[in-house]
């Protein structure tokens, strides 16, 4: 039931290209990354109103794994334009990379399973909250 759901997701979303050169992912970050694979909605301050979807995926591309993201987002939060993979942190956080592996920020979890950062570029808040409608 999962295949179908993602499938749909991904025909309003897309990759951003890597621009670094291509090596293999350590086999223990790939197990640790697993459980995070998902769908998640990436919400900006709630009061802001501004949400766009990020598939983050539990395969390798390059070296991070591979992502996706809900095509216009960039429109609303210019740093996504430069979005290129994730990779899992310890105690189930997430790093979000730009081109050639900047990181651009590291979300811990939170309540309810919720994944937060406050940006050190504009100071606000950010959540990364599996989407609800899809079920492992």
């Amino acid at each position: 039931m999962r295949k179908p759901v993602i499938a749909a997701l991904l025909a309003g979303l897309y990759a951003f290209p890597p621009a670094f050169a291509e090596t293999e992912v350590d086999p223990a970050v790939l197990k640790a990354a697993e459980p995070l694979a998902g769908v998640y909605i990436f919400a900006r301050n709630p009061e802001d109103n501004v949400t766009c979807l990020l598939y983050l995926e539990g395969k390798p591309d390059y070296t991070t794994m591979r992502a996706w993201v809900q095509a216009g987002c960039e429109t609303q939060i210019f740093w996504m334009s430069d979005f290129s993979g994730w990779m899992p942190l310890e105690a189930g956080g997430v790093r979000l990379f730009g081109a050639e592996l900047t990181p651009l920020m590291d979300f811990k979890p939170g309540k309810d399973g919720v994944l937060t950062t406050v940006s050190e570029n504009d100071g606000k808040t950010y959540t990364l909250k599996r989407a609800p409608w899809v079920k492992d």
